[in-house]
């Protein structure tokens, strides 16, 4: 009864610190780097403010935005 026990005893101790070691090396949840991502501004529209052309000169449309997102791994 003691060696069965002291059996059962170890292979649980050893489970139960298996499972503490793989939560504490688990990962961050990454978070947005709003610096890092131009503030997080886009537009499909530019504007040439120093045109003195009439509108359609001044504006120009874009089907596509670039937008640059960054993550930060630690949070």
């Amino acid at each position: 009864f003691g060696i069965g026990m002291n059996r059962i005893t170890l292979c649980a101790a050893s489970i139960a610190m298996a499972l503490s070691v793989t939560a504490m090396a688990a990962p961050a949840t990454p978070s947005v780097d709003v610096y890092g991502s131009n503030n997080l501004q886009f537009s499909k529209v530019e504007l040439a403010m120093e045109s003195t052309t009439g509108y359609n000169q001044m504006v120009k449309y874009y089907d596509q935005a670039p937008i640059a997102v960054k993550f930060n791994q630690w949070s």
